[in-house]
C-alpha cells in the first residue's frame, strides 16, 4: 500500500522550512538498540552512540513526537533494549517482533506506524546496514519520507557504514545526524522550551559552551540573584546571602553518566573506571589523577538525583562532632536529577554487595542464584554478574573461592584437588592420560586439555609437574618445539592430501628408562660406531637399540651424548645437493640408513 505525504505545517511565508522535516508530521522509530549488539559497533564509540540515542528520545518527549521501539530477540544473545530510551521517552510504544530481522516485515509494527497518521519517519538503530536500512527502504517504497539518523545508529565496520550511506541515497532515504535533527526541529530560539533545547545541544555536542549542567556552589543574595561562584573551601560572609547548588558544564555530566553506566551496566570495577578516565584524559577537580575513592564518591552522591542530604553529623556546644545514624539524616530536593533514579539505585545495589561487610549469608544467596540461573560457576562469571559480589569479596568472606563453592555444595568438575594420599599414583594416572590422548589425537596441547572436562586441566598439570613441558617429557610425548612443528606439518600434509592422520604411538623410552644406566647408553653408542663406522639417529632407530628419545632425555641432546661417548661429527654442515646424492648412494650400497661421510667418527679421546 502506497501512502500520500501530508502537507507541511512548518513552512513559513518566506518559504523557509519547505525542504526540512515537519515535527508535526514526524514519528521516531528506534530499532534494535540492544546491549549485545552494542558490543559489535565499530564505526562510532559506544558511549557517543548511547548519548545520541538518549538525546533523540529526550527530543521526542520535549516536542511531543511519537516514538516506536522494537527489539530483535531481546531474550537471546542480542540482549535487552537499552533502558534509557523508555526512561527519557515514557510515552514510547514498544512493539515485540516474532523473529523478523526486518521490522517492516512485522504487521504489528507497520500497523503501529500507520496508526500515528504521520508520514515522515525518523529511524535509528543497530545495525545501520540491516536494522535501519531494510525498514527504511521498504517504508520509502510505501511512500513515506524517511530520515536515517546515522550517528544514533552503528555498524560493525566503517566499510559497512559507508556502504549503507550510499544505498540510502540510492533508495531515496535522507541521512542526517543528531545535531542536524535537533536543529531542524528546533528552527528558532523564540520558543518557550528553549532552555531544555539548550541542554539537548549539550548531549549532541558536549563542548557546547551555552549549556550548563554540572554542579557548582553559587552565592546568591536575598533576592536570589547570583553573586559569584564559590571555589572549594569558600563560604559565605554575609547573613543576607546564601549558598545554593547550580548545574554546571555538560562535559562533566557526560562523564558522570558514563561512570554510572560503566559501573552498573558494564560491571567495571572502581579501579578500572579510574584507569579509563585517566587514559582518556578526563581532568579531575583538583587536577590530580583519578582514584577508586573519587569514583566511589561520585557513585554515592545523592545530589546527582537532585537530593541534598544534611544532618549527617552534629556537634553539641563544647562537645565533639559525632556521626548521626542514617535514619536521622534529612533529605531535600534541591535540583532536577541529571541521571535516572533507576540507574542510581542499580549502582547503589552493586556498591552494597561489593563491600566487605556484606553478610556471608546474603553473599552465598546471591551466588546460589547465579548458579541456579547458569548451572555452573567461574570467577569471570561472578565478576560480570550485576547482583553477586566480586570473587575478591567472596575470598575475603569465605577465605577462598573454593570455600565459597563448598558452602554452596558446588563441586567444579574442572577443579581437582591435589590428592593427600598416594600422590605418585595420581601423577602416574595423569601421565597415562597424556599418553592416551597422544595416541588418539596424534598430538597434545593445552587447548585440548582445557576443552575436555573429562581430562585434567592444564592448571592441574602445572600444579603437579611445574609446567606442561615437564609433564610431556615424563609421559614420553613430544615436547620440543621442533618436534611439535614436525608433527603439525605432518598433520597438515595428510589433511591436504585427503589422507587419514598417521597413527602415532607413545615413544617406548619411558618403559625402558630404568633398564639402562648412562654408562651403558654411552657404551652402546661406541659399539654402534665400531660396527658401522658412524652413528646417527636413523641408525639408532633401525637397530635394536634404546630409542633416540632416551638419549635426549638423559643427556639433553644427541650431540651431547656423542660428545660424552667420545664421538664427533666429521662433516656437520654437509647439506648440499651433492652430499644428499652421495648419502643416498652409500645407503643403497650398504643396505643401512645413514652415511659414513655425514656420520660420526671416533676421536682420539674416545679410544
Amino acid at each position: 500500500m502506497t501512502i500520500s505525504p501530508n502537507p507541511k505545517s512548518s513552512v513559513l511565508p518566506t518559504g523557509g522550512g519547505a525542504a526540512l522535516l515537519d515535527p508535526a508530521d514526524a514519528v521516531i522509530l528506534l530499532l534494535d538498540h540492544q546491549a549485545g549488539l552494542f558490543q559489535t559497533v565499530k564505526d562510532i564509540a559506544v558511549a557517543d552512540l548511547r548519548r545520541n540515542v538518549e538525546m533523540v528520545a529526550r527530543l521526542a518527549t520535549l516536542l511531543n513526537i511519537p516514538v516506536i521501539t522494537t527489539a530483535s530477540e531481546p531474550s537471546g544473545s542480542n540482549g535487552p533494549l537499552m533502558p534509557e530510551i523508555h526512561e527519557m521517552a515514557p510515552h514510547a510504544v514498544y512493539v515485540p517482533r516474532k523473529g523478523e530481522v526486518n521490522a517492516w516485515d512485522n504487521g504489528d509494527f507497520v500497523a503501529q506506524v500507520q496508526a500515528t497518521g504521520r508520514t515522515t519517519l525518523i529511524m535509528a538503530g543497530v545495525w545501520t546496514s540491516v536494522c535501519v536500512m531494510f525498514p527504511a527502504l521498504d517504508a520509502r517504497a510505501a511512500g513515506y519520507e524517511v530520515y536515517a539518523v546515522v550517528d544514533a545508529s552503528g555498524d560493525p565496520s566503517e566499510m559497512a557504514s559507508r556502504t549503507s550511506l550510499a544505498r540510502f541515497v540510492q533508495g531515496g532515504v535522507k541521512p542526517t545526524s543528531t545535531n542536524a535533527l535537533l536543529s531542524e526541529m528546533h528552527r528558532t530560539w523564540a520558543r518557550p522550551e528553549v532552555a531544555e533545547l539548550a541542554k539537548l545541544y549539550g548531549l549532541a555536542a558536549p563542548n557546547y559552551a551555552a549549556v550548563m549542567e554540572s554542579f557548582e556552589r553559587v552565592l546568591v543574595d536575598e533576592n536570589g540573584r547570583p553573586v559569584q561562584k564559590l571555589e572549594p573551601g569558600q563560604t559565605k560572609a554575609l547573613n543576607n546571602q546564601r549558598v545554593v547548588w547550580a548545574v554546571g558544564a555538560s562535559e562533566e555530566i557526560a562523564v558522570i553518566r558514563d561512570i554510572f553506566r560503566w559501573y552498573s551496566t558494564d560491571c567495571m570495577s572502581l579501579v578500572a573506571i579510574a584507569r579509563r578516565l585517566d587514559e582518556t584524559g578526563v581532568p579531575t577537580a583538583g587536577g590530580s589523577t583519578w582514584t577508586a575513592l573519587r569514583v566511589r564518591n561520585i557513585l554515592t552522591n545523592e545530589l546527582l538525583i537532585g537530593i541534598y542530604v544534611f544532618n549527617r553529623t552534629s556537634q553539641p556546644l563544647k562537645g565533639r562532632r559525632r556521626l548521626n545514624p542514617p535514619e536521622a539524616w534529612i533529605r531535600t530536593k534541591v535540583l532536577e536529577p541529571v541521571i535516572s533514579r533507576a540507574l542510581f539505585d542499580r549502582a547503589a545495589q552493586r556498591m552494597r554487595i561489593s563491600r566487605r561487610r556484606l553478610p556471608r549469608a546474603e553473599a552465598a544467596a546471591a551466588v546460589a542464584r547465579l548458579l541456579k540461573a547458569k548451572g555452573y560457576l567461574t570467577g569471570d562469571l561472578i565478576d560480570h554478574c550485576s547482583y553477586t559480589p566480586s570473587q575478591q569479596t567472596l575470598c575475603r568472606l569465605f577465605g577462598s573461592l573454593q570455600a565459597a563453592y563448598d558452602a554452596l555444595g558446588y563441586q567444579n568438575e574442572r577443579w581437582r584437588r591435589r590428592p593427600r594420599v598416594e600422590p605418585l599414583v595420581a601423577e602416574e594416572e595423569m601421565l597415562a592420560v597424556l599418553r592416551t590422548v597422544y595416541e588418539r589425537e596424534g598430538h597434545v596441547s593445552e587447548a585440548m586439555l582445557n576443552a575436555d572436562p573429562s581430562l585434567p586441566s592444564a592448571f592441574l598439570y602445572r600444579y603437579h609437574f611445574g609446567n606442561l613441558s615437564n609433564a610431556y617429557r615424563l609421559a614420553g610425548v613430544p615436547y620440543d618445539y621442533n618436534e611439535f612443528k614436525r608433527c603439525g606439518m605432518a598433520r597438515t600434509s595428510a589433511r591436504r592430501a585427503g589422507l587419514p592422520p598417521r597413527k602415532v604411538t607413545v615413544p617406548r623410552w619411558p618403559t625402558v628408562d630404568g633398564q639402562y644406566s648412562d654408562d651403558k647408553l654411552l657404551d652402546h653408542l661406541r659399539r654402534l660406531h665400531t660396527r658401522h663406522g658412524y652413528v646417527t639417529a636413523r641408525l639408532i632407530r633401525a637397530t635394536e637399540s634404546p630409542p633416540p628419545a632416551l638419549f635426549i632425555h638423559r643427556f639433553g641432546s644427541l650431540t651431547e651424548a656423542y660428545r660424552q661417548a667420545g664421538l664427533s661429527k666429521s662433516c656437520p654442515k654437509a647439506w648440499s645437493r651433492e652430499a644428499r646424492i652421495r648419502q643416498a648412494d652409500l645407503e643403497k650400497s650398504s643396505g643401512l640408513p645413514g652415511n659414513r661421510g655425514l656420520g660420526l667418527q671416533r676421536t682420539p679421546a674416545g679410544r
